[in-house]
């Protein structure tokens, strides 16, 4: 290798390699070639890092210049760890080849832990206290997370188990380590206003395993703000922003040149680059990343404002944002500098809606509601990360019953990491992690706190505490895992086994299995809050503990294959044999044409509160997971089911029922919408006139306010049913007989009318 080195450098310097090669012959002319030309030579980049010492140990000349120089260790230490090139300045003084020993021992160190955790934590989650090799271990971080990343990035399906843990000790170390910056930069002094900054450490915190920083996302608004001032440009030459260099705080006080700055905005960013307010997939994490709203080019008002105010800023217009309740805004001052001002002498940008210009008045028509002028004021960064972090939260609880509560267990991390004595969500991040089985040690000195901070909370508090110590101490007597066997006669539904490569008929991930139980044997609260009784043969089937691509970990229920084969084959049917399900696609389906109610049954299947997606709306389309989600409201009462998960079952099939009645999604049937299903109901039959119609159902909504409400004053009003009133309604009716989907044509399924 070697010599293949020196003849590439004799190409190089042919009158050199001339004149030594009658002198000396082979290997031994290297020694008489000039330093520079032997850096070169050792710098080729077919030589590694053992290479590199062999040759050092040759003669003095050559240790010497292999130690001496920075050049050849710095070369052996890009190629090693490249992307770790951009943690040094040019002009930093560096020992190449200590840091290449210093990055080799971590890496060696970070091996040897992540080896360890298989053997340590195979039949747990890692605990609290399992971190504490990694923030125990001497060196600069960034080597031990860039050695992590090399397992990651290894080839193929190659150390699965490595992976796996490498994974789940990346998270916890960047998450760490983003979560000290954000505390730190909450401490910043109220005037320091960088809004990016606290949304992309946000960004950072739920995406740890991403590769965002504040510098390439303020590089990419850079290039915005380029096409901005490119667009300025041609609006007015002359504009002072064209002179701002980047980094400059000036602003620019004339209101017709920030006009000028603002209508440049609005071109590139709307009409140019496409950015637009996210309404048809409002409620994803994915619009409130900072990063992901540059990519897509999309967001919710929130998101969308944090980028229109940091780009106008740049270019001196002094926008401020303003918590308006339901749609973030950012103001724009109209008014004479140092005058007082109210909220008449702002115009409020709408950058979810391509950057509209509102007034007040039209600020409250956007929410259909009047607010008192303290909601148009400004707002710090605090507050702004604050709604920004809500936003997630909410989300986290809506997350899927299959999924790992991740997001919210981030979005708690941060809110109190502002609000750390928050006690209403510091008992709900005790309650999940109680719930999710995990860190029960934590689980206790969060309790403890509470407790400090609030003594009511203290029969909460105590029935945590009391589960919580059983936990520990049943994990204590643990003495082994009993082995089960699927051989066994009491196991025969068990059709797979623990290393099959599984993928979910439902949802789509790929996972492997580790482990089963015949029955679930989740606790009562689990099974409920996951909708087991939903599916065939609710929770008397057997259940998987899977590893799932991603590295969570699922427990995941067996379900007949065959239901699942002939629901997906009705589904094909009904789609045309396309991989989604539109509106359209139920015109051809013959029971559905003589159903009076048709365009309520088709409309159900699209309700976003029934695909459990958001509290209103409705799809454009359904995919499978879609569908099997609606088709689990008719999924017969079982027989093994007890009393509680059958009212929860009959609790779900009335809830369908009651959002078909309830059109506008307010969570209210009123006279007008119980009106128009008794019209649609009623209009095939001839000898019933409209006004029939409307005194039945008028009749009906009496006879409800008098089942719900009892006795009603003279001058009092009763505004329609409530969820809780249509249960009452329904209470004593036999649900099972009244509901089936005969249009679906399934045998495997209640039909439901």
């Amino acid at each position: 290798m070697a010599a293949a080195a020196v003849d590439s450098a004799m190409e190089v310097v042919p009158a050199l390699a001339e004149e030594a090669a009658p002198e000396v012959a082979g290997l031994s002319c290297l020694v008489n070639l000039p330093g520079e030309v032997l850096e070169y030579i050792l710098c080729c980049g077919s030589l590694t890092a053992a290479d590199i010492g062999r040759v050092s140990s040759t003669c003095r000349r050559l240790r010497e210049l292999c130690q001496s120089s920075g050049k050849v260790w710095k070369e052996q230490f890009r190629v090693r760890w490249p992307s770790l090139m951009k943690h040094y300045s040019p002009t930093d003084y560096v020992n190449w080849l200590e840091e290449y020993k210093v990055r080799q021992k971590a890496g060696l160190e970070a091996r040897k832990i992540v080896a360890s955790f298989s053997k340590r934590f195979f039949s747990e989650h890692v605990p609290c206290n399992g971190f504490s090799d990694i923030e125990n271990l001497e060196g600069p971080e960034i080597f031990f997370e860039d050695e992590l990343v090399c397992i990651l990035n290894m080839e193929g399906r190659k150390a699965l188990t490595w992976k796996y843990y490498a994974k789940k000790i990346l998270y916890y170390l960047r998450q760490q380590k983003i979560l000290n910056n954000l505390k730190a930069f909450l401490q910043q002094p109220d005037d320091y206003e960088s809004y990016l900054e606290g949304a992309v450490y946000i960004d950072q915190y739920c995406n740890p395993l991403s590769d965002i920083s504040l510098k390439d996302i303020q590089a990419q608004i850079d290039s915005i703000v380029e096409l901005v001032c490119k667009t300025l440009r041609g609006i007015n030459s002359r504009h002072p922003s064209l002179a701002f260099k980047a980094g400059e705080s000036s602003m620019i006080m004339e209101i017709e040149l920030q006009s000028q700055v603002l209508d440049a905005m609005n071109y590139v960013l709307y009409d140019q680059l496409k950015f637009k307010g996210n309404r048809m997939d409002y409620y994803n994490a994915l619009n409130l990343y900072m990063h992901q709203v540059l990519i897509r080019r999309t967001g919710i008002p929130i998101s969308m404002s944090l980028l229109y105010l940091t780009i106008a800023r740049q270019l001196g217009v002094p926008l401020e944002p303003v918590n308006f309740p339901s749609h973030f805004l950012l103001r724009w001052c109209q008014g004479a500098e140092g005058a007082t001002l109210d909220i008449f002498d702002y115009i409020y940008i709408d950058a979810f809606g391509k950057g509209k210009q509102l007034t007040v008045k039209e600020c409250e028509y956007l929410i259909g509601q009047h607010v008192t002028a303290a909601l148009y004021g400004v707002v710090n960064v605090k507050k702004v990360l604050q709604r920004m972090v809500g936003n997630l939260l909410s989300l986290g609880k809506r997350e899927g019953i299959d999924q790992s509560y991740q997001l919210l267990r981030d979005s708690l991390d941060l809110y109190l990491a502002m609000y750390p004595d928050q006690v209403q969500l510091l008992l709900l991040q005790a309650r999940l992690y109680f719930h999710l089985g995990i860190w029960p040690e934590k689980v206790l000195d969060i309790l403890q706190h509470i407790q400090t901070l609030d003594p009511g909370q203290h029969g909460a508090v105590g029935y945590l505490v009391q589960h919580t110590l059983e936990h520990i101490e049943r994990k204590k007597e643990e003495v082994g895992v009993e082995v089960k066997l699927r051989s066994d006669e009491k196991h025969r539904d068990v059709c797979y086994s623990i290393g099959l490569i599984m993928k979910h008929k439902r949802y789509g991930y790929n996972c492997v299995i580790y482990g089963w139980d015949p029955t679930c044997m989740m606790g009562h609260e689990w099974i409920r809050n996951m909708n087991v009784h939903s599916l065939p043969h609710g929770h008397h089937q057997p259940f998987y503990n899977v590893l799932v691509e991603d590295g969570s970990c699922r427990y995941a229920a067996q379900v007949s294959s065959d239901q699942i084969e002939q629901l997906h084959r009705r589904f094909k049917q009904l789609s045309g044999d396309q991989p989604t399900i539109r509106k359209e696609n139920f015109n051809n389906v013959p029971d559905l044409e003589l159903n009076p109610i048709r365009s309520k049954i088709v409309r159900a299947f699209f309700d976003n509160r029934n695909l459990r997606k958001g509290p209103s709306g409705l799809a454009d389309e359904i995919n499978f997971e879609d569908f099997l989600t609606i088709m689990s409201y008719f999924r017969p009462i079982d027989t093994t089911m007890d009393e509680e998960q059958v009212e929860l079952s009959r609790k779900e099939k009335l809830r369908f029922l009651f959002h078909m009645y309830d059109s506008d999604s307010d969570g209210r049937i009123t006279l007008e919408e119980y009106r128009n299903v008794v019209e649609e109901l009623l209009s095939g039959n001839p000898h019933i006139e409209k006004e029939s119609a409307r005194s039945i159902a008028d009749g009906a909504m009496m006879e409800a306010a008098s089942v719900c409400m009892g006795q009603m004053e003279p001058d009092q009003v009763y505004e329609g049913i409530t969820f809780e009133d249509f249960l009452k309604i329904w209470q004593g009716i036999d649900i099972e007989t009244k509901m089936h989907v005969r249009f679906l044509n399934m045998e495997t399924m209640a039909l439901c009318h």
